[in-house]
């Protein structure tokens, strides 16, 4: 299964402007910084539907504490197949090092 690294970042500086007409959405500015600590994204097709799978590698600093279909990861690939209007079956294994609600 390939392998890709995530790194974290830290906002060094973010502003967040006012709701724009129409979506409600905010427009933001943010400037950031990468950092040595990431978390690893093993990513394979599948031909037997998706499996998302979340652990926490051994030199992390908590365990899990959230429902996997809470993931923003899980989110982002459902939302994906709802706008391709089908199925993007995948294989995703998450190993998890920057901390929960740090990212």
């Amino acid at each position: 299964m390939p392998s890709y690294s995530c790194p974290a970042r830290i906002n060094l500086a973010l502003s967040v402007g006012r709701p724009r007409p129409g979506d409600g959405y905010h427009p933001l500015c943010s400037w950031m910084a990468r950092v040595s600590l990431g978390d690893d994204l093993l990513l394979e097709r599948s031909s037997q539907g998706s499996l998302f799978t979340i652990e926490w590698a051994a030199d992390a600093p908590s365990p899990l504490d959230w429902p996997i279909d809470k993931d923003l990861m899980v989110r982002a690939h459902r939302l994906l197949e709802g706008e391709c209007k089908r199925e993007l079956a995948v294989r995703v294994m998450l190993r998890k090092r920057i901390p929960l609600r740090a990212n």
